[in-house]
């Protein structure tokens, strides 16, 4: 490793804080964000072993960085901004949708759900963004209507597979405070919603996500399909 594990931390705030200004300075559709959301998709990979130095630098940029001060507002100004650039709220049907901005939402957001694997305290940071949740769920109601039929299948398939990703790295805490947020926002409506796509890894990671949720309060067992959840198994819940 050429630079010092400090220096590599140096750097890495420098292009989160540049990410949370560039926006106001330049826009998101700049060659300058787009270079700096690069850079901070980087920066998860940035150091490559030993094995425990990798895990100390992301738990440490996750928990000590990103979960404080205001940055757990400035991600989420970040991905409600690119949310709305990607997929339009003013507009309906093929036009709403915006490519280039969809990339950018999806390389934003796969590293942020990298970081919100790791840290607690930022996943529990997050859930306390209203906003960031409500942004997810306009998101899902902008691409329901319209999944699979505008020649973008794939990119908006990785979009809603980032986003059920997310919420499953979150919920995979077992914190309280995480699991009502995403009650309180009707998110494990897009759970039940995916549980019954055919894209397999979309499928179990949102059966995953609704075990996660009632297992707090029923003390279910995730593995076990046929526990029932407020008078209903997972299976029936699933089956409409």
């Amino acid at each position: 490793m050429g630079q010092s594990i400090e220096d590599v931390k140096t750097l890495t705030i420098r292009v989160i804080d540049h990410m949370c200004k560039t926006p106001l300075d330049k826009g998101y559709g700049s060659n300058e964000f787009k270079s700096i959301i690069h850079l901070f998709d980087r920066s998860f990979f940035t150091i490559e072993n030993p094995q425990n130095v990798v895990e100390d630098y992301r738990l440490w940029i996750a928990s000590s960085v990103l979960s404080s001060g205001d940055y757990p507002h400035h991600l989420t100004q970040i991905f409600i901004d690119l949310g709305k650039c990607s997929f339009g709220s003013l507009s309906v049907g093929k036009e709403s949708f915006n490519e280039q901005y969809i990339e950018l939402l999806s390389s934003f957001q796969l590293t942020l759900c990298n970081y919100l694997e790791l840290s607690e305290l930022l996943a529990e940071k997050i859930s306390k963004q209203d906003a960031y949740l409500k942004e997810i769920y306009r998101i899902h109601e902008a691409i329901l209507p319209h999944d699979g039929t505008y020649g973008m299948e794939k990119k908006i398939t990785l979009v809603v597979e980032i986003i059920i990703k997310t919420l499953y790295n979150m919920l995979q805490h077992e914190n309280p405070t995480i699991s009502s947020a995403l009650k309180k926002y009707n998110l494990i409506d897009i759970f039940i919603y995916y549980a019954k796509s055919t894209n397999t890894s979309l499928q179990i990671a949102s059966y995953l996500s609704l075990a996660y949720i009632y297992n707090e309060e029923e003390q279910l067992i995730p593995e076990n399909p046929s526990t029932r959840i407020y008078g209903y198994s997972c299976e029936e819940i699933l089956k409409g």
